[in-house]
């Protein structure tokens, strides 16, 4: 079909319909990165919910009235809720992803990439990432321990910085997050300014 890679014209509608197709049935912002925490960190997750929960925070707001004002302040506050309620629907608790939803995300992942690989007939199983890759950054053991190294640090930078490519790039840029915008910025700007380095180092 494509001869190399997919052209912005065909690359970019097929991102946006994985994005809002997400969002319509998921009623969620597309990510890689929480799938993994959701994956290898479920506790966690549920710990969060359980912090953002309204009715933890409603408990523990109840309590500490209690101990400062007595019973007394602790039934207008009740009262004044119950009002709040009438007017207003409680709003819905989101529930986590399933488990299993993540791990076959996941697992779709090189299954998208072979099928993009076939598209543009590069499918092949290869043992190196190429004659450059070997000749400035490592080659035969040593490569795999390169990419051990900068998978652990692109882990660590993107929980540092709330998200990845497709959590920044695509729904937050779409969304016009400032947040968004200065982390998709940065991460493209250095990938640039790399890609200048190395074929300066690569030039004949």
């Amino acid at each position: 079909m494509f001869s190399g890679h997919w052209p912005w014209w065909f690359g970019g509608p097929v991102f946006a319909i994985v994005v809002v197709a997400f969002w319509l049935i998921e009623r969620r912002l597309f990510g890689v990165v929480g799938q993994y925490v959701q994956v290898l960190e479920p506790a966690q997750g549920a710990a969060e919910l359980d912090k953002a929960s309204p009715q933890a925070l409603e408990e523990a707001l109840r309590r500490a009235t209690l101990a400062e004002f007595g019973a007394e302040a602790v039934a207008e506050m009740e009262a004044a809720e119950a009002s709040e309620k009438e007017r207003a629907p409680e709003p819905r608790r989101r529930e986590p992803v399933p488990r299993a939803a993540s791990l076959l995300f996941l697992a779709m992942l090189p299954v998208g990439g072979a099928i993009g690989a076939l598209v543009t007939g590069q499918l092949a199983l290869r043992g190196t990432l190429g004659a450059v890759h070997e000749r400035v950054v490592a080659s035969g053991p040593m490569e795999l321990v390169v990419l051990a190294v900068g998978g652990v640090l692109v882990g660590v930078g993107t929980r540092m910085a709330g998200g990845c490519t497709s959590g920044h790039g695509l729904s937050g840029c779409s969304r016009l997050q400032p947040s968004s915008l200065i982390a998709t910025a940065s991460f493209f700007g250095t990938g640039i300014v790399v890609s200048f380095l190395l074929h300066a180092l690569v030039k004949p």
